[in-house]
């Protein structure tokens, strides 16, 4: 695909998407701002490409062949194995489908763009973390609502499911299921040093008041009204088929695999029954990030680095005052050790062991804070994401053998024009040719 084509592809997408005028938002270039990631509309129309590639190193024979899928909230870029620029998505948190076509977010919508960056659907959505989608084309999603808990303004995640062509099909409230999920998670490392265990005869809130900070996590900047986030869902899989399937039949295949970040778990959703139907527990204290079952039937998780205490900032400081005033620690628990490295930890569901594991040398060397990811690549090699806003670091991405061998890595090269840093991708997929054909015909 020439420049001057790929260009004219996003004009189209522009007239478009300023004929909508259903969203309420303020509208850049014909663009519907999200109102906490602005676009940048001078990164969405250059797309000349950066001097340096950003490829470091690549071994074609041993790599994983495709092109990546770099993501950063707000606008997506898919490079080649080169580090060519192949498009650049003005959609944050974008999948790819095996048509071709593309699902996202787009400011305050949920949209579908077909092979050829047509607008299909949009509809409005509130959405965070993740968007993807099962074999019949169906679309699943994380959002968010808030309630009035224990005296405070608390934000939960609601799961949403939507049809391939944009109508809302299901929805699962964590809210509505606040007892069992405390149940979960109250056996987790992250919850270990409580005094007092989790009992089921008495109230959620006598158990949650021994150390309100362990579950309520200050979000946003505005401190004349302090609003906490209590559950962090961070990922989703729809789970194939598999053979896992036969000895823990909650792993059959349609069921949802959900991070449980930062509680130090994952679980599987049956959305037949509305309930979580088994849950993973991390040995240590830490953050994780996109836990998904593999082709051998184990579970890969993006460990991140981990602070002491999330309370770091003034206004977090302001709000944790105020956390303390409203809702009183009885017991305040030890502040668990810093994990101050990534690691990317595979494990055998049956036994909750760990079978494989990745890390740098030193361990310290590679750090993660709030974003990352990790995948299982068709020919086992695994492909990770370590790239970090909070330190302001640039996005790195690479792959490695089942030998823990480099195969592939990328630095990104362009800047981020509101930090001055180079970018931090929140996650990267690799894409297969095949697909990727659909998308730009004539790419090898």
């Amino acid at each position: 695909m020439n420049h001057v084509k790929l260009i004219n592809k996003f004009l189209c997408s522009l007239i478009i998407l300023s004929s909508l005028t259903a969203c309420k938002s303020n509208v850049s270039n014909g663009y519907s701002e999200h109102p906490l990631f602005p676009l940048d509309s001078e990164w969405l129309v250059n797309n000349s490409s950066s001097v340096k590639n950003g490829v470091y190193y690549y071994d074609s024979s041993k790599a994983e062949n495709g092109v990546t899928l770099l993501n950063l909230m707000t606008r997506s870029i898919l490079i080649d194995m080169n580090g060519k620029v192949l498009e650049k998505f003005p959609i944050g948190l974008p999948k790819i489908l095996p048509d071709g076509s593309i699902v996202g977010l787009m400011g305050p919508d949920l949209v579908k763009f077909d092979s050829d960056m047509s607008l299909i659907w949009k509809t409005p959505v509130v959405a965070h973390h993740e968007i993807t989608a099962d074999d019949n084309g169906a679309i699943y999603l994380l959002s968010n609502e808030s309630h009035e808990f224990m005296g405070v303004t608390a934000i939960f995640d609601v799961l949403k499911i939507f049809s391939s062509e944009g109508d809302l099909i299901y929805e699962w409230h964590v809210y509505e299921h606040l007892k069992e999920f405390i149940s979960i998670i109250s056996k987790s490392s992250y919850l270990s040093n409580l005094h007092t265990p989790y009992d089921s005869t008495q109230s959620i809130e006598n158990y949650i008041s021994q150390d309100p900070k362990k579950f309520f996590y200050h979000i946003g900047k505005d401190t004349a009204k302090c609003v906490f986030e209590f559950t962090h869902f961070n990922s989703i899989q729809v789970l194939p088929e598999n053979d896992v399937s036969k000895k823990i039949t909650a792993f059959k295949k349609g069921n949802l695999l959900l991070s449980f970040n930062p509680y130090s778990c994952y679980g599987i959703l049956d959305t037949t029954t509305g309930n979580i139907e088994w849950t993973g527990y991390l040995p240590e204290r830490t953050s994780l990030h996109t836990p998904l079952l593999t082709s051998k039937g184990t579970i890969l998780v993006f460990q991140n680095s981990t602070g002491s205490s999330y309370w770091n900032s003034k206004q977090d400081a302001l709000c944790l005052r105020y956390l303390n005033q409203t809702i009183p620690a009885r017991k305040p628990s030890k502040e668990p050790d810093s994990r101050l490295w990534v690691s990317i930890t595979e494990y055998d569901p049956l036994t909750n062991t760990k079978v494989w594991e990745y890390t740098a040398t030193p361990k310290e060397a590679m750090q993660a804070g709030g974003l990352g990811s990790a995948e299982r690549l068709p020919n086992g090699n695994t492909l990770i994401c370590t790239a970090t806003e909070i330190e302001g670091k640039g996005g790195e991405v690479f792959e490695v053998t089942s030998e823990k061998k480099l195969v592939w890595q990328y630095v990104s090269p362009e800047k981020d024009i509101q930090h001055n840093f180079p970018w931090a991708f929140y996650r990267a997929n690799r894409i297969s040719f095949k697909i990727a054909k659909k998308m730009i015909p004539g790419i090898k």
